[in-house]
């Protein structure tokens, strides 16, 4: 490898280019999914339900309600632009208190026998009353707010629900939280994701993933995990509420983030403050996810069910002047306690606080609200359900933006609205600063340059880089000429001039200074991996007396990791597509395994960690093993193998390195000392036995025997045995005027 001259590539400041890009306020964390077919913003569409009238009177029965029983039906959708029929979907009702309104709220669950699977990217859609509304918006708001800051969430959209052609109201149309939307959202559908409930306080239970698999007092699970549950590891979950109890808080902001989203964290907070959100996480202990991003490693916070929002209240407490430091009150909750207590976390709160309360107060955002009533208000007025529950009437709808009905709606929402800004804004701490925040970095090699970017809430950062292994950092200065909404997009392309290697970069927000040992080192290969970790023998279909902790003989992959490597088992991933380098995770390996780890690849990792959720095809097929970093999955190793025919192996000739062959004695776990079958292209030469032990009988005439160093071991004479007893065990090629031949001796 030819490396560059350091002060030729990373010490010209004239040779930087740095350029600026402004992103509109939807792409603050990257680009949203487009609304689709499915969620139109500008029209109220139709769902009709076509079910048995028998099964449809079990539902609504008390013995069915919330057990999520499905029943068969058909669905039909129709809107302006799109229209679509299923002859197979499931259908039950779903929520918690509101089972027992009269205005019930319902699932469509389109993975069903004889169904779709998936339709138009979705496998359920969950359809909202909002029975205890008069307004039948707060929840869209909510969600509709979230997106206009760039946050993932719910697409919401309104729809008329009609059941056997009745007519059943004006309902929201709710995206359900599933794998399907992590991937969407977050470009990942693996990690596990925790469906968190009353009493869910994130105090501390213990060390272990099991502290944390509790129930509630009246049964109920309080950390659910959702995906992932024959696997039921809480790890993470446990890791994450270990860091936010106990460690010391002036380690805290940089321990938390290592393993946890905080800023998206606190932007939700102050949404959730400036909504009145209090059935969340951060008042009532209740309804949200944490989800374990397999791509940054790291936690997201996710909210849901936010019907209980601008004004409506069910516990005597005005939201819309609440403290906006002292939002969980007495309850001492530890998540947002601790986010209020850290000095740094509570300056970017602040900050946030604040953008909202300004975009909230915003003509645009009063006559987004007003034409989202106007359009649904012909839906609104025809649904006799919304007036069941509460006695909701015409008036009480057309009025919910001005007038407070009363009782647990004790705000009209403009209303609202008005009150908690000016509040929030007149509780703002001016002694503390806007905060200099730093995020979403990344790096991408793209010819002879490296390009990086990354997100500011000043407007001027810095970049310090070094070459790995270097003592000290170079500082570079970012100009930044454009902003979004919360930040400064900044993109600095850095020209290689040829080198190969590592450099380690740390950002530095405006005002401060680089530092020795940063919280954060981003890390940028340049060139091929090698980290001493290698695909090194495949047996696509078993082998012989190799069996699993079951005794079962299953498909597996040999990983070698060469001596001197310092690269942790537990950071590689495994796959057999490469299109999908995440596919598995190495995780809980002790750290001192030895060279050579063997892997089961038979689809069924609730078996302990060495089985992996994949199994091989002996017709061929490709294993990678690749590594995360700084936003992309890096190959450390891959190979596409051919048809391995019987109960043989694929395999490395020397551990780590170039030719495989086909191998008739597996050797997993183990050194690759294996006997490979090669028959001798020429019929005149003759090696048997092959592989020796002892000795072997030669036919080819002069020969000579060079081990796998290329040295030099015996000339062969025609015909004649060879006695091998004082050999190394290792392959041997074996050279005449007939041809070269491979010859294996295992002792």
């Amino acid at each position: 490898m030819v490396y560059a001259s350091p002060d030729k590539v990373l010490t010209m400041r004239s040779a930087l280019i740095i350029a600026v890009l402004c992103f509109w306020m939807g792409q603050v964390y990257g680009q949203l999914p487009e609304w689709g077919n499915v969620f139109p913003q500008s029209e109220v569409t139709k769902i009709k339900i076509y079910i048995h009238p028998d099964s449809l009177n079990l539902l609504l029965s008390d013995d069915y309600l919330g057990n999520g029983h499905e029943f068969p039906a058909s669905f039909v959708f129709e809107s302006d632009g799109f229209m679509d029929s299923l002859a197979n979907v499931g259908f039950r009702s779903r929520g918690n208190t509101s089972l027992q309104a009269a205005k019930k709220s319902f699932k469509v669950d389109f993975n069903v026998p004889l169904g779709v699977g998936k339709w138009q990217g979705l496998r359920e859609l969950n359809l909202n009353g909002n029975h205890n509304d008069p307004s039948l918006m707060r929840a869209k708001l909510y969600w509709d707010l979230c997106r206009h800051f760039g946050l993932p969430g719910s697409r919401v959209s309104y729809t008329e629900l009609y059941i056997n052609g009745e007519y059943k109201g004006l309902y929201i149309n709710v995206e359900f939280v599933d794998d399907l939307f992590t991937e969407l959202y977050f470009n990942e559908k693996t990690g596990n994701r925790w469906k968190c409930l009353y009493p869910a306080t994130l105090e501390y239970l213990g060390p272990n993933g099991a502290d944390y698999q509790v129930l509630s007092p009246w049964g109920s699970v309080i950390y659910g995990l959702e995906n992932n549950t024959q696997l039921n590891d809480f790890q993470d979950l446990a890791d994450f509420i270990q860091v936010i109890n106990n460690t010391p808080a002036s380690s805290l902001p940089c321990e938390l983030r290592k393993i946890f989203n905080v800023d998206r964290l606190l932007q939700y907070m102050a949404i959730d403050v400036m909504t009145g959100n209090w059935d969340g996480a951060h008042f009532n202990k209740n309804n949200f996810y944490l989800y374990q991003n397999d791509l940054t490693h790291r936690l997201e916070f996710l909210p849901y069910d936010t019907d209980n929002t601008f004004g409506i209240d069910w516990s005597n407490i005005n939201w819309s002047t609440r403290n906006i430091y002292n939002w969980d009150g007495s309850a001492n909750l530890v998540l947002y306690n601790k986010m209020m207590a850290t000095a740094e976390f509570r300056s970017i709160y602040n900050f946030y606080i604040q953008s909202v309360a300004n975009y909230m107060s915003s003509n645009d955002y009063t006559l987004q609200v007003e034409s989202l009533q106007t359009m649904i208000t012909p839906s609104a007025l025809n649904d006799t359900y919304r007036t069941l529950d509460y006695g909701f009437d015409n008036t009480d709808f057309t009025n919910a933006l001005d007038s407070a009905w009363g009782d647990h709606v004790t705000f009209g929402i403009l209303e609202y609205i008005n009150a908690r800004v000016s509040s929030a804004l007149s509780q703002l701490d001016n002694n503390i600063a806007n905060p200099n925040l730093i995020y979403q970095v990344s790096s991408q090699v793209a010819g002879d340059a490296i390009h990086l970017s990354f997100k500011s809430t000043s407007n001027s950062p810095s970049v310090g880089y070094r070459i790995e292994g270097a003592s000290n950092w170079n500082l570079l200065s970012a100009n930044v000429v454009s902003s979004s909404i919360w930040d400064y997009s900044i993109l600095v392309t850095l020209p290689l001039a040829g080198f190969q290697g590592t450099i380690e970069w740390q950002v530095v927000p405006a005002g401060q200074n680089l530092t020795a040992n940063p919280c954060q080192v981003y890390v940028t290969h340049i060139g091929t991996e090698n980290l001493g970790y290698f695909i090194n023998e495949i047996a696509p279909n078993g082998t012989q007396g190799y069996g699993d902790a079951a005794n079962e003989q299953n498909d597996w992959i040999e990983i070698y990791r060469a001596p001197g490597s310092i690269f942790l088992w537990n950071n590689i991933w495994i796959t057999d597509n490469p299109r999908d380098p995440n596919k598995w995770k190495l995780h809980d390996i002790n750290i001192n395994s030895g060279s050579f780890l063997t892997f089961w690849a038979d689809d069924t990792p609730t078996q302990g960690n060495s089985h992996l959720n994949f199994k091989l095809n002996g017709d061929g097929e490709f294993v990678g093993i690749s590594y995360w970093d700084n936003g992309d999955f890096h190959w450390l190793d891959s190979i596409s193998f051919p048809a391995v025919d019987g109960l043989v192996s694929y395999a490395r000739m020397t551990d780590g390195e170039t030719p495989w062959q086909m191998v008739s004695a597996s050797t997993p776990a183990a050194s690759n000392v294996a006997t490979f079958i090669e028959e001798p292209a020429n019929a005149s030469i003759q090696v048997y036995p092959n592989p020796a032990q002892d000795y072997f009988y030669w036919k080819g005439g002069f020969g000579k025997v060079y081990n796998n160093q290329g040295q030099w071991i015996a000339n062969l004479m025609m015909p004649a045995i060879v006695e091998t007893d004082q050999w190394t065990s290792g392959v041997y090629n074996i050279v005449s005027g007939n041809g070269v031949v491979r010859l294996v001796v295992i002792h």
